[in-house]
This record gives C-alpha cells, structure tokens and sequence, in this order.
C-alpha cells in the first residue's frame, strides 16, 4: 500500500487509516504459473462536507459510482481520469485546477451514447454555492439530496447568442455591445477551415475574463464567493448565468449582491463553437 508516497507491505490487520488522504492498495493472486494484479484506492476523510474524491486528485475514480454499463474495466480500473494539460494537438489548454480531471473521451464510450457518474454524499455548507469545472456543450452536473430528490442543474456558461463576423482574413466575436477580434493564430485556423460569418455559440473561461471599468457586457452580481487568493463572481448577463474569477490582488474593492458590473476577454482566449454541430470551428 502506498500513501503520501510511503510504500507499506506488512502489519495491515492494524493499519491506521485516520489521516486524510488517498490509500492506494496493490495486490495479486497467484496460482501455478498464473498472476493476477489489480489495485483499488481507499478514501480517507476528515468530514461529510466535501465529496470523496471530488476533484479526481486520487487519479482515478475512487469515491464515484459508475452509472453507465458500457463504462469497461481497463485492468481492473475504470478509465476516464487522465493528468494531460492540453488537448487538440497540444493546440489547448484544459485548465484543470490540479493535477488530475475527469476526460469523457476517456472512458471507452462513445460520445452519442452518453454517460454518468455519481459522487458520495456530503453537506452542503458554506455559502451554499457549487462551483464545478467542465468543459463541453453536453457535460451536465446535477445535484440530489439524500432522498434522491433534484435541487440542482447545472451547465456550460457559455453564451448562446454571439456572432462571428467574419471582414477579409478578420475575424470578431460580438455579443451584446461587445466587439472583439480574435487572435491571428485563431484567425488563421479558421481561414484555413474557409469559416463563414455566422451565429455561433461562444467560450470563454471564467478565469480568462477580465473585469472592466470602461464598456464591456453588464452584468448583475447574484453572490461573491471568496476562494482563496480569488473571489467567484456568480452574475447574471445576456440572459445566462457567469462566473468571473478575480484575483483578490487585483480587487478594488468588495463585492455585493446587485452590484452592477462589466466584463469583456481577450481575442485569444474566446473559443467559438457551431451551432449546429457543436464543434469547435477552429478544428
């Protein structure tokens, strides 16, 4: 059993498993001149608060509960979660929060059939808001209490109703009374795919957008949540809701409820989707 990088292999029938962490336990069985291995990852937790394993840091999915039958064993593991930083040909970041995440195209299922996890349960505290990462138009989060009923859906902040224009070898984004133009590496990739002017569905990370005093897209503060060295602006804007991410080092000042407040991006972080396919066009 390996924890916290220290191997054991004896004295199990007393192990103290009280400290928090992940346990990982390699064993086999051997029988005439055949050898079994597998493994399987004990979850340690300090409360009921968070869910076991909810940011897959275990690097695998240890805690969750495998929803979907077509989901197969990859030697004794259900695959899916992987440490890859980009994506694309190395063209795109993920922007995972550490060293692991849940990638669908891992899992051996196809996209049209679907899939679904669950996690442990937990108690809701705090300020009461869940934020999640996930990436892609169909990725869904949905929230039960205990007794199985749904008290939450959640999916891509993405805005729905934003134009790609396209001027020559230019190409903007605009949405509300926002005007951007997209970077020439984007710009190239779509010249080269012979991308046409069109409605699109438009991606930008919470964390790539930027606050701004001068024009941009207005938005109303629904709650601020401080993470850390950052605070999560949950707002509503053009009809969807947003979060921003701000740095606390770059913050002016606090932020309330019904606060009014005007964001825009940058051309090189703005990813444009098709929507009739969903694809991205840059590929």
């Amino acid at each position: 059993m390996v924890f916290n990088g220290t191997e054991t292999t004896e004295g199990f029938d007393a192990f103290d498993m009280s400290v928090p962490g992940y346990y990982n336990v390699y064993y086999g069985a051997s029988k005439d001149d055949k050898t079994v291995e597998t493994a399987f990852t004990v979850v340690a937790m300090a409360d009921r608060t968070t869910i076991a394993n909810g940011d897959f840091e275990a690097g695998n999915l240890a805690g969750w509960t495998i929803l979907s039958d077509a989901w197969a064993k990859v030697e004794g593991q259900y695959p899916g979660v992987i440490s890859a930083v980009n994506y694309w040909g190395e063209e795109l970041p993920y922007n995972q929060a550490g060293d692991f995440h849940l990638d669908g195209w891992n899992t051996g299922i196809g996209e049209p059939e679907g899939w679904a996890i669950r996690s442990t349960n937990f108690t809701l505290s705090g300020s009461g808001f869940i934020s999640v990462r996930m990436g892609g138009a169909a990725a869904a989060v949905k929230v039960f209490t205990a007794d199985g009923t749904l008290v939450g859906y959640y999916k891509q902040t993405r805005f729905n109703d934003a134009k790609l224009v396209r001027e020559g070898s230019k190409y903007f984004v605009e949405i509300a009374n926002e005007r951007v133009e997209l970077d020439p590496e984007k710009e190239a990739r779509l010249l080269n795919n012979d991308v046409q002017s069109q409605d699109v569905t438009l991606g930008v990370r919470p964390e790539h957008t930027d606050l701004s005093e001068n024009g941009g897209i207005a938005g109303k503060v629904d709650v601020a949540e401080m993470m850390g060295s950052s605070v999560h602006l949950h707002i509503t804007a053009e009809g969807r809701d947003v979060i921003i991410i701000v740095p606390t080092v770059d913050m002016k000042g606090n932020f309330s409820m019904g606060d009014e407040v005007r964001f825009t991006f940058r051309g090189n972080v703005a990813h444009v989707f098709s929507k009739e396919t969903d694809r991205n066009l840059e590929f």
